[in-house]
């Protein structure tokens, strides 16, 4: 939501499998050049944009969205759309 450049739109989905839940969100936002996806949920990371010099920000969010997820043993990635944006998958195993 913060680094859209059009009116934000989110779709949340889920899917059971075998092995666990998957919840993901897909955004039309202006998704994360491929070499920064391994960096983002580096502590103090954030990734060089324009738009990401206008936005506010430490670089901690998802560093600590990554913490609460391994504390958890559930597993999180991040890929860019074809279209625009990404899509962040939620992996919940039973």
């Amino acid at each position: 939501i913060k680094y859209c450049e059009t009116k934000p739109h989110i779709i949340i989905s889920s899917e059971k499998d075998s092995k666990g839940l998957y919840l993901r969100f897909k955004d039309n936002g202006i998704g994360i050049p491929v070499k920064n996806i391994p960096h983002i949920f580096d502590k103090f990371y954030r990734v060089t944009t324009q738009k990401s010099d206008e936005v506010n920000g430490f670089g901690l969010g998802l560093f600590y969205v990554k913490k609460i997820v391994q504390q958890h043993h559930w597993k999180i990635s991040v890929e860019n759309n074809k279209e625009a944006g990404i899509t962040t998958t939620l992996f919940f195993p039973f």
